[in-house]
């Protein structure tokens, strides 16, 4: 089996591949590996490969090396047999010994991974090139320690999977011996040189060494204002080691914290996890981070069961077994002493107990390293104690643990302190080093009173006295495995991909918004509210509409405008561990997106249902639905001497006169002469359930008057055989650009909530936002003011704002199919009648006697004529129509063209280009603000 040394040396970092020979070590220029070092003989040290008892030997070159060689801090007595990890020490220099066993080979392919999917067992053992009867992970035939028949696994489902172990020298899982256990996500098995973790579906070869090393190198971190919170630190910090960063308020050990794993780059320096230097959020994840901030990262609405599972889902890698995501939830639960709270709402749970849930979090996924950022703040005794025991535990499982904290009661359960003052680190070393060197007698407790009361030396006075105080720089405690390490070559764990992430994130969204009922019924409530209210003052149509495109705006953006914000701590945490921006950002798109469109829809539905009872229109439903039937009814197969109607106006009376409900008498007419038929004839039948549903939708949402003028055959005409397909593209086009106005405000809406929650600091900053952003949506809507009364630079400004935009696809499905209508004459403005000039009457009481006026009736979508087709720029060059009377000239009071309105009466209105311009602005909106919102997550994901 060949092997590999790291070589630490006149503090360089080495690497060296061994075959299976010999190796000598020494200061001759002859030897293998010459070390020009005081101490060293010619020939200090020989490694060979005894191929008979299938190991690396280790022996001294002299009886004077002999003296100065150690062997895992143990004085070199005799050759001995080298393991995988042992470390040699000469005169300043450590190496690291490792074994390069050969990669696995399963069904004749070599492999570090291996799929479980489909086998019921599995056997691992040494490769001896027999055949087994069950299928057989061939591990390297030299590795002595590697029986034939090493271990067995069972699965018995998916995800469920029992190992066995048949061998004589042993197997490790997570550093204890056993006979039969279920594997859970993360288990780690130790047989020979080779290390296998669970993940659910596979088995895939890792490093051995589960704790992570930690390196800083010059970390400078510098604010705005040129101060240094952090001065040219660099530190190493040994796997599988619990490290306290210590210091007072405001010192910098958060800033040295985040700067170390990431979360917050230093402005300068590097620093290393493994190896890997961190930079990427993507890096973070590779490394194996941990991360748990000093807020709450977990959802206080959901369940203990409920945080930790998502959470689980979103770090494990894609098709991970229920089954098996199921265990590892249960076995981390039961680890940090969870259990009897499982069912329970975080929001119900103690401090020290919401903290174990942030671990129990983290640890799902076995971190190499875990920060925490003042774990006990706020805790009682007890519980301090309680979660810094727990700590010191889990450093000692494959895992290195970083925490800040400013309470030095528990020091001692510290394998390393870190004293951090005025940006530097002014002490660095072991509980006991500590007292010894501050020369406290009261606890470590006083430390604090000695550095923070001496006001004549600063933080790099005192890192200058520490450093004048260490003795000579020691070899390093920790070298990393040697890049010929061939499990460095493994793919990294990764979490689910895109899609699996979104749908992930939205269903946890759905959890959160159902398990807080109140704020579920208050969105509930808003849009119901809010409906009765506008229904109810608003008897104008495009009123009506304007007020739901307002309201739309403003659900969207209070449902989004504290989402990310509020959440901040959980997002940095989640983007640590490798969740994207994109996927994050896009569920909260999507989910709130829906959301707000429901609430829209509702509002809306609320708003017509309480209009059509509390302020009916004048529209004629009775004679709508009565000339729509006749348009609709076919009169084919007429019998010989059967007249048929030549059109709607023969059939029924005059189609003006039905529709304006028109109370002046009429002449009777004669009746028609009765034709005598040869043949009973067929009886007509009608446009059918579903059309007439149709028409009743329609007209529900104010569409009928749209339906009545596209469907005008015109006078004396007879039906047109399409009539039943304009009614239906009709309806379906108003109805499309109605929803598709709505659905824009509400996308709108969220994405300007998010654009805020992902900029400011605060809830209440948020808050504060949202009524400056949906004030100018009121002002530059198009109704308060319309676009004729606007100057040029407010229209130009109004063109770009949401609610003028999806109010503008509102006017178009307005009047879209309705023909233009008389027009005011004599006003600078024009006003736009009703389409068959009705009158309105106004009675009232004066003097006694009563009064009677009647007036020409606006139309109900006056607004959006004026809004579409008048010239703005035109608006006052307009001559007032007249006659000449007996000589007099006499001005009309109404007229069918004027010069600053596009089209003359009768024109029928069928043009969508407006409503496809404000689409598209609004798509820019959209865009624009998710690039917003992703420039302040990059940000807040820096503590920005």
């Amino acid at each position: 089996m060949n092997g590999h040394i790291t070589l630490a040396f006149q503090g360089d970092l080495r690497a060296f591949a061994l075959d299976k020979t010999s190796t000598s070590i020494g200061n001759s220029p002859s030897a293998d590996l010459q070390l020009a070092a005081k101490g060293i003989e010619s020939l200090h040290a020989t490694l060979a490969w005894e191929p008979r008892a299938s190991s690396w030997l280790l022996s001294a070159g002299s009886p004077t090396a002999q003296k100065s060689l150690r062997l895992n801090g143990q004085l070199l007595s005799s050759v001995a047999s080298l393991e995988d990890g042992d470390i040699i020490e000469m005169p300043d220099v450590l190496i690291r010994f490792g074994l390069t066993p050969m990669t696995p080979r399963f069904r004749g392919v070599e492999t570090n991974e291996i799929v479980l999917r489909g086998l019921n067992k599995l056997v691992l053992g040494r490769a001896t090139g027999e055949q087994t009867a069950d299928p057989k992970v061939e591990l390297d035939s030299e590795d002595a320690r590697v029986s034939r028949q090493h271990l067995e696994l069972d699965q018995t489902e998916p995800g469920v999977v029992f190992v066995t172990d048949k061998s004589q020298t042993g197997t490790l899982l997570n550093g204890q011996r056993f006979d039969r256990r279920q594997l859970i996500v993360g288990d780690r098995l130790k047989l020979g040189s080779y290390t296998f973790e669970f993940t659910g579906t596979s088995l895939r070869r890792v490093s051995a060494f589960g704790g992570a090393k930690v390196e800083a190198r010059n970390l400078t971190f510098t604010l705005q204002n040129g101060r240094n919170i952090l001065n040219q630190i660099s530190l190493d910090i040994s796997p599988c080691s619990f490290v306290g960063i210590l210091g007072g308020s405001g010192q910098g050990k958060s800033t040295l914290m985040n700067a170390l794993c990431g979360v917050n780059p230093a402005t300068s320096g590097e620093s290393y996890i493994n190896g890997v230097k961190l930079g990427d959020p993507r890096q973070m994840a590779a490394a194996g981070i941990g991360y748990v901030p000093q807020d709450d990262i977990v959802h206080l609405e959901l369940t203990v069961t409920e945080a930790i599972t998502y959470s689980a889902r979103l770090k494990l890698p894609s098709g991970t077994p229920r089954k098996a995501i199921r265990d590892l939830v249960e076995e981390t639960i039961e680890r940090l002493g969870l259990a009897e709270h499982k069912e329970k709402s975080i929001s119900m749970l103690s401090g020290g107990q919401r903290k174990r849930v942030s671990i129990a979090t983290e640890l799902l996924a076995k971190p190499s390293v875990l920060f925490l950022d003042e774990p006990s703040s706020g805790l009682d005794p007890k519980t301090e104690f309680d979660l810094m025991s727990l700590l010191r535990r889990l450093a000692g499982t494959d895992c290195t643990v970083i925490c800040t904290t400013h309470v030095l009661g528990r020091a001692y359960l510290f394998d390393q302190l870190l004293f951090v003052h005025g940006g530097h680190i002014i002490f660095n070393g072991t509980p006991d080093e500590a007292v010894d060197y501050f020369k406290v007698e009261n606890g470590l407790e006083e430390i604090y009173l000695k550095v923070g009361g001496d006001e004549t030396r600063t933080g790099a006075n005192w890192r200058d006295e520490f450093e004048a105080s260490r003795p000579a720089a020691k070899p390093l405690a920790y070298l990393p495995p040697a890049q010929e390490d061939t499990t460095q070559q493994v793919k990294p764990k990764r979490g689910p991909g895109w899609l699996p992430t979104l749908i992930i994130q939205l269903q946890r969204q759905w959890s959160i918004l159902k398990a807080d009922q109140l704020n579920l019924l208050f969105l509930l409530a808003q849009p119901v509210l809010i409906g009765l209210l506008v229904g109810w003052v608003a008897d104008d149509a495009v009123l009506r509409t304007f007020l739901c495109v307002v309201a739309t705006l403003w659900f969207g953006c209070s449902n989004g405008a504290q989402q990310i914000v509020r959440e901040i701590s959980i997002f940095r945490r989640e983007r640590v561990c490798g969740l994207g921006l994109n996927a994050y950002l896009q569920s909260k798109y999507v989910f709130f997106a829906i959301v707000t469109t429901l609430q829209a829809l509702l509002l809306y539905l609320v708003t017509l249902t309480t209009a059509h009872i509390i302020n009916p229109s004048d529209f004629n439903t009775a004679k709508y639905m009565e000339v729509m039937t006749t348009r609709l009814t076919p009169i084919t197969n007429a019998a010989p001497g059967v007249a048929a109607p030549t059109s709607s106006a023969q059939a029924q009376v005059d189609e003006f006169d039905i529709v304006t409900e028109d109370t002046k008498s009429k002449p009777e007419a004669a009746p028609a002469p009765t034709a005598t038929p040869a043949a009973e004839a067929p009886k007509p039948k009608g446009p059918g359930i579903l059309m007439t549903t149709l028409l009743r939708v329609a007209n529900f949402f104010e569409a009928g008057q749209n339906i009545m003028d596209s469907t005008d055959p015109g006078e004396g005409q007879p039906p047109s055989p399409d009539t039943q397909a304009k009614a239906v593209s009709i309806t379906f086009l108003v109805l499309l650009l109605k929803f598709s106005a709505l659905f824009a405000a509400a996308m709108v809406g969220v994405t300007i909530g998010l654009a805020i929650s992902g900029l400011v600091r605060t809830s209440t900053q948020a808050v504060m936002w949202v009524p400056l952003v949906l004030i100018p949506q009121i002002l530059f809507g198009g109704f308060v003011v319309t676009r004729p009364e606007m100057t040029p630079s407010v229209r130009i400004a109004s063109e770009l704002v949401p609610s003028y935009c999806a109010q503008r696809m509102m006017d178009v499905a307005g009047i879209y199919g309705q023909i233009t209508p008389r027009m005011t004459n004599r006003t600078k403005y024009p006003v736009f009648l009703t389409p068959t000039g009705e009158q309105e009457e106004v009675t009232w009481t004066e003097a006694g006697e009563t009064a009677t006026e009647k007036y020409d009736k606006v139309s109900d979508w006056n607004v959006s004529w004026q809004n579409l087709i008048v010239f703005p720029n035109r608006v006052g060059q307009h001559h007032n129509a007249f006659r000449i009377q007996r000589g007099v000239k006499k001005y009309d009071e109404s007229t069918e063209q004027r010069n600053d309105v596009r089209y003359k009466m009768g024109t029928l209105y069928g043009y969508t280009a407006p409503a496809m311009t404000s689409a598209t602005i609004l798509g820019i909106w959209i865009l624009a603000c998710y690039g917003i919102t992703i420039w302040g997550l990059i940000g807040k994901q820096k503590g920005k």
